[in-house]
């Protein structure tokens, strides 16, 4: 028996017959699988899905809500690993969003260098704003923009750019800019890659399934914009405007602001208008109030909406407006503001107040659909070209009275304010009801109390008014007057301003371009503890102004928590210069520069320091014996 077994053996000793025994014992549904695991041709295989920065932080705020991993990765036709990633990279996710990145970016190299990255920030800024104005750029201007970009930031570095790598906009650049922009397979030129009334159809869809996921009414739902107003500006065709631009040194940007209105789907609701001009203290408001403006003035030194200014507008202005507007009408206090992706707004507003959601509108169709942008902005300004023309028929009709070139000359900033206060009370409900009828139909009013103002009656209006102050003009005068206050394209210089002014102290800001290439001053001896002096005075301020005690004790606690190291410093600092000015002992031994190491009770108090909290009692000494 034994040698027939071994004839039926190989010569590694394994039966011939085993394979084709084990073949038939195997598993059919195994294969599949593994062919399935393998990609071959016995499944499909899964699509990839690209994740937007948009997509994250809305899945960060869902898990903040409440809802477990599962269900935002099955609404969301999301693999569980990929919102496990999600939520284990928040802290980088949240830092590139708060730094004013593109919320379409769907991803961050971080071996890049730091000037092409802050240039590629600023550069997409550059063309939202473009695609918002639906002005067309292409691949030539876009290399250009990108290069000039980055010479000017090279320059601010100065000696510090030794090191940073020419950049020539390449093709191979550009290509891989679209793709670390999100923005594969769509043209960057400013306009969509398709009919702009198929990107406003699919978004007003997307709106309409997040406001019924809501649960919100047409009084909880909000949208706010920016235009610009030259406030001094008469139609050119006027012998005033032409004596004007004669005048020795006129610079029409002077004479220029910028307004943030808004108002909800209803109509019963409107902001105080935000007024943004380059000074703080014009002459004009010299022995005057600015509280009692009609409007919140703020300043800039390029009159823009900075993230700032935005983000200070929003919190101090916005949410209280909104939060008592909803108590009157006994509605609960959740909101969703809708804006466009300009430079001045925020992309991490959103996650300020937890209450208040905030969307943002597709570039492309912004004009389309933001309602702001649909007849309210223009039936203001002809609002204000009218009141402004009244107050000079007034001025200037009596015997005695001035010219109305004296009046010209003599119509300032102050007396603007409150025009532009007034001009938009005089928008009305159906006006603004009305404006959301691209956006939202569903909020329309079934049976306006009456019906939307026209442009075409004030501009009438208007013409009559100039008529009678004897100015040249028609209604296509009065059209252009009106159409030339638009906002003026973003250059380099606006760009870095508005990284700047939204970067310090600020969460909307991030990381701050590089600042100009000059020797920064050394603090002196006291410089550390002014700085400190500074920084609590600052946060007894912040617990006055705080109405929620709790809020303002948790953020005091925690600046000083971030500031204990500095503090350590500023004591090490005091002990060695007392020790460098002690003189010798009288036997000749220095005096000690170190100071011995602090009791438990010092420990207790420097740590209730830190927490902000009230410092401990030292220890009582011990009996002499």
């Amino acid at each position: 028996m034994a040698p027939q077994l071994e004839e039926r053996k190989d010569a590694w000793g394994r039966d011939p017959r085993e394979p084709e025994e084990r073949e038939t014992r195997k598993d059919p549904g195994a294969d599949a699988a593994w062919e399935r695991g393998r990609g071959g041709g016995g499944g499909a295989k899964r699509a990839h899905k690209t994740v937007t920065f948009e997509t994250k932080m809305e899945i960060l705020r869902r898990l903040d809500g409440g809802e477990r991993q599962g269900q935002v990765a099955r609404s969301l036709g999301l693999p569980h690993s990929t919102v496990s990633t999600i939520v284990k990279n928040r802290a980088r996710i949240v830092r590139y969003v708060q730094s004013a990145g593109s919320l379409q970016s769907v991803m961050v190299n971080p071996k890049r260098g730091v000037l092409l990255e802050e240039m590629e920030r600023l550069l997409t800024m550059w063309l939202d704003h473009q695609a918002q104005k639906r002005v067309p750029v292409n691949q030539a201007v876009i290399s250009a923009k990108a290069k000039s970009l980055y010479d000017d930031l090279k320059k601010r570095l100065g000696e510090g750019a030794k090191e940073e790598p020419p950049f020539c906009a390449s093709h191979g650049w550009f290509a891989r800019f679209k793709r670390r922009a999100g923005r594969p397979h769509r043209r960057l030129t400013g306009r969509p890659a398709g009919p702009a009334a198929d990107a406003a159809s699919a978004y007003r869809a997307e709106l309409a399934g997040l406001i019924a996921g809501g649960g919100y009414c047409a009084r909880q739902v909000f949208n706010v914009d920016e235009t610009g107003l030259f406030w001094k500006k008469l139609p050119d065709g006027t012998y005033l405007a032409r004596e004007e631009k004669r005048a020795p040194g006129h610079k029409p940007a002077k004479d220029r602001l910028t307004l943030l209105l808004g108002g909800n789907a209803a109509g019963d609701f409107k902001v105080k208008p935000l007024l943004v001009y380059h000074s703080e203290n014009p002459r004009a408001f010299k022995g005057k109030v600015k509280a009692s403006l009609p409007v919140v003035w703020r300043s800039s030194p390029k009159a823009w909406v900075t993230p700032a200014l935005f983000q200070d507008w929003f919190a101090g202005e916005f949410v209280p407006a909104v939060r008592a507007y909803l108590r009157r009408h006994g509605l609960a206090f959740k909101a969703l503001l809708l804006l466009d992706n300009a430079p001045g707004h925020p992309p991490a507003l959103g996650g300020l107040v937890p209450e208040v959601q905030v969307a943002f509108l597709p570039p492309a169709a912004t004009s389309l659909l933001q309602p702001m942008e649909q007849a309210v902005n223009a039936i203001f300004k002809r609002y204000y070209a009218r009141r402004t023309l009244t107050q000079a028929l007034a001025a200037t009709g009596g015997a005695a009275g001035p010219t109305l070139r004296e009046f010209w000359k003599g119509y300032d900033i102050w007396t603007a304010a409150h025009n532009v206060g007034d001009a938009w009370a005089e928008v009305g409900a159906p006006t603004l009801n009305g404006s959301w009828a691209q956006l939202c139909p569903q909020f329309l009013a079934a049976d306006p109390r009456a019906a939307p103002e026209t442009t075409e009656r004030l501009t009438r209006e208007i013409v009559a008014l100039g008529r009678q102050l004897r100015l040249e003009m028609d209604e296509a005068a009065v059209d252009g007057w009106i159409a030339a206050h638009p906002e003026e394209s973003l250059s380099n210089e606006d760009l870095l301003e508005f990284r700047r002014c939204g970067a310090p102290g600020t969460e909307a800001g991030g990381p701050a371009p590089p600042p100009p290439a000059a020797a920064a001053p050394v603090p002196g001896p006291g410089g550390l503890a002014v700085i400190l002096k500074k920084a609590d005075e600052l946060l007894e301020a912040i617990l006055e102004e705080d109405p929620d005690r709790e809020r303002g004790a948790k953020v005091r606690r925690g600046v000083q928590r971030e500031l204990a190291c500095y503090r350590g410093l500023h004591e090490k600092q005091k002990r060695k210069r007392k020790a460098a000015a002690t003189p010798p002992e009288a036997d000749g031994t220095p005096a000690r520069a170190e100071r011995p190491p602090p009791r438990p009770a010092e420990e207790a108090s420097a740590a209730a320091d830190s927490r902000g909290g009230p410092p401990s009692r030292p220890a009582a000494p011990p009996p002499v014996q």
